[in-house]
């Protein structure tokens, strides 16, 4: 028996029998979480709705002989996973359903009072996961002890009060790849976690463990990006929150690439105050895309100082013109989310 079935919906689809395959697409999620379990001694098996168009056959086949299922949401895949979560109570079987992610964090009481499902977790999932189905498999009632959990007895909804212990994301274990089935040649990583900056819009404000930042250290990331490449791997983008945060970080991750035997590109998210000739200078910039940078991404936001401001974004209307500027000179192309 698998100990945890974890699964991805998909934003785009309208129902659970709509069949859309996205190229090479990665739940990091779910892959992250799954990593961590397995490197505890867990049993995974990942479903990628997004990914796979068999993705719904295949859970019915293998749904039942799972100890746990868990279903990551962003407000996007709410309608989509509570699909999923109802397809496996009326298809399946009455497995316990555990939901994760941005939304049951910021919203756990309307997620868990759905009939479909049975616990959420709110804040960072890996260590509140492990001890889930640690007592699951141990046949225990009692939830009470484990941080960031709600769920139900008898239809009373219960939170704890204690919030989901923070992972050692500077020693965090080895991805792993394995779970990701087929062989790519681009790969997401995630590399830290959280944000200082108090943007209005952003989810890290409402997350309390998402106002710092967390990061792996320099010796764990270029281990991944190794292992990464000696997998065949050789396009990377470095999904962070903010990649580019904190300057001896960057220059440190540089130095490390300038040693490796194979090359590849890479691209991250990044500030547009950033680029000046303080932190990251045109002369930098040209050194990065020497050693494999070939894209930005700049939170822009708004093209209007008034937004901004109201955004608290804490940047100027001439901070992204600055940073395209510096980007076109130094040969790397810049994307500004708005």
């Amino acid at each position: 028996m698998t100990d945890v079935i974890l699964i991805y919906p998909s934003p785009y689809k309208r129902g659970i029998y709509t069949k859309i395959k996205t190229i090479d697409n990665i739940p990091i999620s779910i892959w992250y979480l799954g990593s961590y379990l397995k490197s505890k001694g867990m049993g995974v098996i990942l479903i990628d709705f997004e990914g796979d168009p068999d993705a719904l056959e295949r859970l019915g086949s293998i749904g039942k002989d799972s100890l746990l299922i868990g279903i990551t949401m962003m407000t996007a895949q709410i309608n989509h996973g509570l699909g999923i979560a109802r397809f496996i109570k009326e298809k399946i079987g009455d497995i316990p359903i555990v939901v994760g992610g941005v939304h049951p964090t910021l919203y756990p009481t309307e997620t868990v009072r759905s009939q479909y499902i049975d616990f959420t977790v709110q804040g960072e999932g890996e260590i509140a996961l492990f001890e889930l189905i640690s007592g699951i498999k141990r046949d225990e009632r009692d939830y009470s002890k484990i941080g960031g959990l709600s769920y139900k007895v008898k239809e009373k909804i219960f939170f704890n009060k204690e919030k989901s212990k923070l992972v050692d994301h500077f020693n965090y274990p080895d991805l792993d790849y394995g779970l990701l089935g087929q062989k790519r040649t681009s790969l997401v990583l995630v590399t830290s976690r959280g944000c200082p900056y108090d943007c209005a819009f952003c989810c890290n404000k409402a997350i309390m463990e998402r106002r710092t930042f967390q990061t792996w250290s320099l010796q764990k990331i270029m281990h991944e990006v190794k292992r990464a490449l000696d997998l065949g791997v050789t396009d990377i983008f470095f999904w962070d929150d903010n990649f580019f945060q904190k300057k001896q970080r960057l220059i440190g991750f540089l130095e490390e690439i300038k040693k490796l035997d194979k090359k590849f590109t890479w691209f991250g998210n990044t500030r547009a105050d950033y680029f000046n000739e303080r932190y990251i200078s045109i002369e930098l910039l040209s050194e990065l895309n020497k050693y494999g940078l070939t894209r930005v991404s700049i939170g822009a936001e708004s093209g209007s100082q008034r937004m901004l401001d109201y955004m608290q974004k804490g940047t100027k209307v001439e901070h992204i013109f600055k940073a395209a500027e510096y980007c076109v000179k130094a040969n790397i192309a810049p994307s500004f989310p708005l």
